[in-house]
């Protein structure tokens, strides 16, 4: 099939929206669709309240110097009356729009022809407007490129202007305005949809665009006499020159727009409409929130839109892995919280985080105290931090919430037949402790007390020992020539001096 030259654009006059294209300025960046995965998107809510148009990037430009369209804080009503409207760009705000004052000119969002044409797959071009009916047909100064656009005339009826062939198809062709029944009320907003295709028709290669008012392909597609077969299918006013693609969103007049997409992806074939689903799996001992608010998967994200989510591992516990589309995000391993930022989202998105018990060095609790049990009396990581007596209390297997006055002694020394035998008094505010100890009691001697060092006694070392009414009797072991002895209870063993 050869391709005719077509180039796009669309546009609100007094509220005209129009596709077709005009030389760009100088300074003008088009917007690259296919280089966007194929949907672009504009909600209006990154700008400030009242600022100008041109702070919408360098994409966006207009024919009038005078042009003081601008993005302006606005509420209102999608599709007042209407059940089941939904908006292009379900996730955004919906907080500002772009106010429409385009003075004689013609504000355009360009876009670069090489990467959106729509001579193989559709293009579809979705928004909100409030149409401002017009005393007075457009008069579409400076769009002499203009492929299609809507309006609404004196009588509030939707206009579609577009190109027409003669009955026999055999090269008669002019241009028109069809004014269809559709009835549109200036107090109301609309969701305004446009399909592009290029295909033969009667032998003719031709530029095809529908018109959809509030998202019904079936209710609400404008149908005109002047239409391919009488249907709902509009010819390009422009069919020799031009290229089949999108050059151009374009406007002129006054009005209001919102939610301004183009995009590759069928809006009507229950897929995605503007926006992308983050499928977020939290699993046990963690959490998900966006905005400081639990995360409901699946989050929608505006089709190239950001998203930060913030995964919180429960006390106690620790990121263990968080996966996009079952790629792990080795930032977040170990991490008692993480921030996944979520980039010019482009398709369906896969999260998922899980979660395991963290060590003591994580918590940074004190060397040799596991936190797994610290956490069975504190329920937070700081209070048990905050704990002085911490590594204590776990080494006498005590209780580290309550207090004590502990004291080890030696209540016995017994000497038979060159061995020794020891036993070891351990006593809370003097009370004999009952309690097993997590650490080593270990037996020192000297031979003589002006001796520097005390030395361990090897075989004394016990670890775990259980202190039955605050005593512990330690295997007799050989004197070895030691005269003096003391005992002592530490987390870590002693070292042997063997």
């Amino acid at each position: 099939m050869n391709i005719s030259k077509q180039m796009l654009r669309i546009g609100v006059a007094i509220a005209v929206m129009a596709i077709g294209g005009r030389a760009l300025a100088d300074g003008v960046t088009p917007i690259s669709l296919d280089g966007l995965d194929g949907v672009y998107n504009e909600s209006f809510e990154t700008p400030t309240n009242n600022a100008p148009y041109t702070d919408m990037g360098a994409a966006w430009d207009s024919s009038s110097e005078d042009d003081i369209s601008s993005i302006v804080e606005l509420e209102y009503t999608l599709a007042a009356g209407v059940e089941g409207v939904t908006y292009p760009l379900p996730a955004a705000a919906h907080s500002k729009v772009l106010k429409l004052n385009t003075e004689g000119g013609t504000l355009s969002a360009n876009f670069d022809g090489d990467d959106a044409s729509f001579a193989t797959d559709p293009i579809y071009i979705d928004s909100v407007v409030n149409f401002v009916v017009s005393e007075d047909d457009p008069s579409f100064t400076g769009m002499d490129d203009l492929k299609i656009a809507v309006f609404a005339n004196a009588n509030s009826n939707l206009v579609v202007r577009h190109g027409m062939f003669d009955e026999s198809f055999t090269g008669g062709f002019g241009i028109t305005n069809s004014v269809t029944s559709y009835k549109i009320d200036p107090e109301k907003w609309y969701r305004l949809t446009i399909t592009m295709k290029y295909e033969e028709v009667n032998f003719q290669d031709t530029s095809l665009f529908n018109i959809v008012i509030n998202g019904n392909p079936s209710s609400g597609v404008l149908t005109h006499e002047n239409a391919i077969g009488g249907g709902k299918w509009f010819a390009s006013a422009v069919q020799e020159g031009a290229i089949a693609a999108l050059t151009a969103i374009s406007f002129q007049g006054t009005g209001y727009i919102d939610d301004l997409v183009a995009t590759r992806n069928d809006p009507f074939d229950g897929g995605n409409q503007g926006f992308y689903n983050v499928y977020v799996v939290v699993n046990p001992n963690g959490s998900a929130t966006v905005d400081n608010i639990a995360v409901e998967s699946p989050v929608e994200v505006a089709a190239n839109g950001n998203l930060t989510i913030t995964f919180t591992a429960d006390q106690w516990y620790r990121i263990a892995a968080v996966t996009v589309d079952s790629e792990p995000d080795i930032d977040a391993a170990d991490k008692a919280s993480y921030e996944l930022e979520l980039t010019n989202v482009s398709k369906d998105i896969n999260v998922e985080a899980t979660f395991a018990a963290a060590t003591a060095a994580q918590v940074e609790l004190p060397d040799g105290v596991p936190a797994s049990w610290a956490a069975g009396f504190y329920d937070t990581e700081a209070a048990a931090k905050a704990d002085a007596n911490l590594a204590d209390d776990y080494m006498l297997g005590l209780d580290p919430t309550n207090s004590y006055e502990i004291a080890l002694s030696i209540g016995s020394i017994e000497v038979a037949g060159g061995n020794v035998t020891v036993t070891c008094l351990l006593t809370d505010n003097g009370a004999p402790l009952k309690t097993t100890i997590n650490g080593f009691l270990t037996v020192y001697g000297k031979k003589d007390l002006a001796d520097a060092e005390w030395s361990v006694i090897n075989t004394t070392i016990v670890s775990g020992a259980k202190f039955v009414d605050g005593e512990y009797t330690v295997e007799a072991f050989e004197a070895d020539d030691y005269n003096f002895f003391k005992a002592i209870i530490s987390l870590k063993s002693p070292p042997s001096p063997f």
